[in-house]
């Protein structure tokens, strides 16, 4: 028998029944979810938003950035709040917090980005630069812009004093994230 429910999880859980979640959907349904709140919008609101939190907080200068990850608590407040629509980072100082909620985002996606129909394909061209931009271009249309969005993100960690400070090289970068991109 495990322990009861705090308040805030019976009142997420109520919640959830009137407010599809941003988390552990399909991307289909989360792009439709606010296309009438961010109709200007080709991604789902929470990437720019985690993103630019991860910015603002220091992230480009933190050590370990998307490795460390982030006070449980705090992942697990900003979650909820992000799951009520609040999108602000009242009270979050620590870069770590959007980043551990950006890969868990990615990872809680009902569908992986990278479809499991291309999987073998996707490790097979791995070493292949210009494969894997064909294999980008192979995803449905949605999970492409996700998946170029994060890409051209995780590229702002990736100078040379960007990387001398937070100790993220390409291959660590790799090594934490991909685990959030294929499944």
């Amino acid at each position: 028998r495990g322990k009861a429910p705090t308040a805030a999880e019976i009142e997420t859980a109520s919640d959830a029944a009137f407010n599809p979640s941003t988390f552990g959907e399909s991307l289909d349904a989360i792009l439709r979810l606010q296309e009438r709140t961010y109709p200007h919008l080709q991604v789902p609101i929470i990437l720019p938003f985690l993103a630019d939190g991860i910015l603002a907080l220091g992230g480009m200068q933190s050590e370990g950035i998307f490795r460390i990850p982030g006070d449980g608590d705090a992942v697990s407040d900003l979650k909820i709040r992000i799951e009520r629509g609040y999108y602000n980072l009242e009270g979050v100082h620590d870069p770590h917090v959007p980043a551990s909620l950006l890969k868990l985002w990615l990872r809680e996606l009902v569908d992986p980005l990278v479809p499991t129909e291309l999987y073998n394909d996707c490790v097979a061209c791995a070493r292949d630069p210009e494969s894997c931009v064909r294999m980008v271009g192979r995803l449905p249309t949605y999970h492409r812009r996700v998946v170029l969005f994060v890409i051209s993100f995780l590229q702002l960690f990736l100078e040379e004093k960007v990387m001398a400070v937070t100790k993220m090289t390409s291959a660590n970068l790799a090594l934490v994230m991909a685990p959030n991109l294929l499944r």
